[in-house]
This record gives structure tokens, C-alpha cells and sequence, in this order.
């Protein structure tokens, strides 16, 4: 598994070994929910988005987890490389097992997710 230290205000980690995340977050309380992940809060500037796999081990859930983990491996890099933008949330790195992305780390949206801003919005223009 690879470790990277570089500097987590600035560069995001490629990747990072599981007893130092959850050293790092020892409680993680879910904020949200999505189509492939759930959004948990590690602190008050951080979020970890995980994939969201179901645990029966029937053919529909597993093609379903293939999917979710295929998301979460094209998700990451895109990130990576998109970096730094003010109309994108604020990546930091992920959590790698293997070839699998477990997490990605991301800054906390204060203002709610996009769902409820496009409403308050759209409520605005109303």
C-alpha cells in the first residue's frame, strides 16, 4: 500500500494505508447520501466520501458493487487532476487499498450539498 506525505493543505495524497486514516478520524459521523457513496463528517473542515456497497453477495448486488468501485477509481484521478477550482469542492487525497479506492477526502461544504443549493436557488428566483 502505498503512504505519501506531502503537504495536505496544498497537494493532495495518492493514497494513504488504513490505520493512519482511521487514526486520523476516529469518529466519523454521515452527513449524506448518494447513488454511490455516503458523506461522512471527519471534522469540521473535512468530509470522506466511501463507496456505498451492499454486503448481500447475490449477482445484482455484486455487479452493482463492481460498479460503485469502478465510480470511485474514475472519480479519484479526475479530481487529482482537475486540482484547484473555486467552483469544485476541495480534494485533498484518497485511501487506496490495492487498486481499490476506499475513501476520498474532500473540504466540507458549509453551505449544504448541491441538491439543497440548486433548491434555495431556484426558491430565490421564484
Amino acid at each position: 500500500m502505498e503512504t505519501t506525505t506531502e503537504n495536505r493543505e496544498n497537494t493532495p495524497r495518492l493514497s494513504e494505508d488504513r490505520a493512519t486514516m482511521q487514526m486520523r478520524w476516529p469518529t466519523k459521523k454521515i452527513l449524506s447520501f448518494g447513488g454511490s457513496g455516503l458523506i461522512h463528517q471527519v471534522s469540521e473542515e473535512r468530509v470522506i466520501k466511501v463507496p456505498k456497497l451492499q454486503e448481500n453477495n447475490s449477482e445484482i448486488q455484486k455487479f452493482h458493487n463492481d460498479s460503485i468501485r469502478h465510480q470511485f477509481r474514475n472519480e479519484a484521478p479526475v479530481l487529482e487532476r482537475i486540482g484547484s477550482h473555486p467552483h469544485i469542492i476541495q480534494f485533498f487525497g484518497i485511501l487506496k487499498t490495492g487498486d481499490e479506492v476506499d475513501e476520498i477526502e474532500l473540504a466540507f461544504a458549509n453551505q449544504g450539498d448541491l441538491q439543497d443549493w440548486f433548491l434555495k436557488k431556484r426558491a430565490a428566483c421564484s
